[in-house]
């Protein structure tokens, strides 16, 4: 799960609910590859500056360096992990590379996120 961590976040896209909850969208953990593996251009569609709708490699790609948890064992489902007992689910931290393809991010935003454009591959570091 991808959240929106930062006040900067809220207040350039608009949200104001993130000030009460947390907000995020999920991607794809068969997609996360250690640090080194090739990223591969994703295809999909966008429209060109001066031209038609494309389906073709992403034209802006591009990553932003966060940090990664990788948490674990899990609770039961419908069973909530107190804040008390959150520290005992965290294995570690990774530094993360979150891939986008800000073109085809573009057609996919609106009106439910994200897709393709950001899936296709986030790179961590071994910890």
């Amino acid at each position: 799960t991808d959240f929106y961590a930062s006040p900067y976040h809220a207040r350039v896209h608009q949200f104001p609910s993130w000030w009460h909850q947390p907000l995020g969208y999920n991607s794809r953990a068969s997609s996360v590859v250690v640090s080194g593996t090739p990223v591969y251009r994703p295809w999909g569609q966008f429209q060109t500056s001066k031209g038609p709708l494309v389906f073709e490699p992403s034209r802006a790609l591009d990553f932003e360096l966060e940090v990664g948890m990788v948490i674990g064992p899990g609770n039961t489902h419908g069973r909530r992990i107190s804040l008390e007992e959150a520290d005992r689910h965290i294995f570690g931290y990774v530094l993360l590379n979150d891939w986008s393809a800000r073109d085809i991010q573009g057609m996919e935003m609106q009106p439910l996120g994200p897709f393709l454009g950001k899936s296709f591959c986030t790179s961590i570091s071994p910890w």
